[in-house]
């Protein structure tokens, strides 16, 4: 977007036991997306609580608001980022599918 905006795409999914969990692909920083899905001010401070190991990527995980959590991977130019209250075997199996695709590049200047 102008004026420096970051760049995001979403997608969505309920979980077969009523979960929810949200993937992004953003070039912001690990720390804003965290804040933005927590909604956290942007002063609040975000510290890591873990990481998780899936398909030979690396995902810093972080507390989220209520019962969710948000993993986050950084892959140089963009980071992937998975919120909500999925198990962690529902992340894991998002987190499989998502590194076996392809990352969404810019089609535009």
């Amino acid at each position: 977007g102008a004026n420096g905006a970051n760049h995001a795409v979403r997608v969505g999914w309920i979980t077969s036991g009523g979960r929810y969990l949200q993937l992004s692909q953003s070039d912001a920083s690990p720390v804003d997306l965290v804040r933005v899905a927590a909604g956290l001010g942007v002063g609040v401070a975000v510290s890591p609580t873990g990481t998780e190991s899936v398909g030979g990527t690396q995902w810093t995980v972080y507390p989220g608001v209520r019962s969710e959590q948000s993993w986050v991977a950084d892959l140089g130019p963009v980071r992937l980022f998975i919120t909500g209250n999925g198990t962690t075997d529902e992340f894991r199996t998002l987190a499989v599918a998502v590194r076996s695709g392809q990352l969404v590049t810019s089609a535009g200047p």
